[in-house]
């Protein structure tokens, strides 16, 4: 496993209450790969594959600010997954405030579920160092490929706006 990563600081100006995260995914191993992480101080984001092959997403802050885990599992390690992650907490519809798009549909099948109340933070911009293949102790290596990886800050998009599914393949 490499120990290579990606870093980016946050901008200042940038929107922690709405932003989306899409990428393509492929991981090797069968126990935590975190797929992003931010962190500032006591307050940080992750998005990782658990040991027991769930994906789970949060941003915690002395408590769980927002929190989703899958009931759905990824054990197919040759599989790239299409990722995207969308923050809108100042959404009106509470349900609709932390939403996961696996290959262009919405998950809504988890086995823990907790949405951010209006107008939280997500936790990935402003000073908070970004970081993908690795969590925000470096503890759990990404082991595996990313391709296509885009960050929008302000706007929460869901995952057709990166591609569309062909029916016919």
């Amino acid at each position: 496993m490499a120990s290579t990563y990606l870093q980016k600081t946050g901008i200042t100006g940038s929107s922690e209450t709405a932003w989306t995260i899409s990428c393509w995914v492929k991981y090797c191993k069968s126990s935590e790969a975190s797929i992003y992480s931010a962190i500032n101080g006591s307050n940080f984001s992750e998005a990782y594959f658990y040991t027991d092959n769930t994906l789970e997403w949060y941003s915690y802050s002395g408590g769980y600010v927002g929190r989703i885990k899958t009931n759905r599992v990824f054990r197919d390690r040759s599989a790239f997954y299409h990722l995207t992650f969308v923050w809108d907490s100042n959404n009106g519809t509470a349900s609709d405030r932390m939403r996961l798009y696996v290959n262009g549909v919405r998950e809504t099948s988890f086995s823990v579920e907790t949405q951010p109340s209006s107008g939280a933070s997500g936790y990935v911009n402003g000073t908070f160092n970004v970081g993908s293949f690795r969590d925000q102790t470096a503890s759990y290596m990404f082991d595996g490929s990313m391709a296509h990886v885009h960050f929008i800050d302000g706007t929460a998009y869901d995952a057709d706006t990166f591609g569309e599914t062909d029916s016919t393949t």
